[in-house]
């Protein structure tokens, strides 16, 4: 049976070398995101518990004058969430792209402020044709 000290592999720079040093058989390693600022922890098998790093050492972020990054505003996120939210096609996703450059030029008038205003148009519109029946109406 091979021996513990022949299955470690040699350190691939000084800071695993450090870490090295302090394993022991069953330890466990805590590595964290290098952008976290948290230091690696080595924890003895039976101490370790998994929990989440203490606020205490998490970094406050500064604050973010254009949290829409990469958008070029917050609109255009705006309307892109929609998308993504609505699981648009490219075919429906252009379409909604022309009617929001539409709106931005002002070309036609647009009255629409709610769900509400956009269901009663589509009843008055079925009211226009013939022998239309509501599969709801009983």
């Amino acid at each position: 049976m091979d021996n513990l000290e022949d299955q470690q592999s040699f350190p691939a720079n000084d800071r695993d070398l450090e870490y090295q040093r302090e394993f022991q058989l069953d330890d466990i390693k805590v590595e964290y995101h290098p952008k976290s600022g948290i230091p690696t922890k080595v924890q003895a098998f039976g101490d370790f518990k998994c929990q989440p790093a203490h606020y205490s050492s998490w970094l406050i972020p500064d604050p973010d004058m254009h949290p829409w990054h990469p958008f070029k505003s917050c609109l255009e996120f705006n309307v892109a969430e929609i998308v993504l939210e609505a699981a648009l096609n490219n075919k429906q996703t252009d379409c909604l792209l022309d009617i929001c450059h539409c709106c931005a030029q002002k070309s036609e008038k647009f009255t629409f402020h709610n769900h509400k205003d956009v269901c009663a148009k589509w009843d008055a519109a079925s009211q226009h044709l013939m022998g239309v029946v509501s599969p709801l109406a009983g």
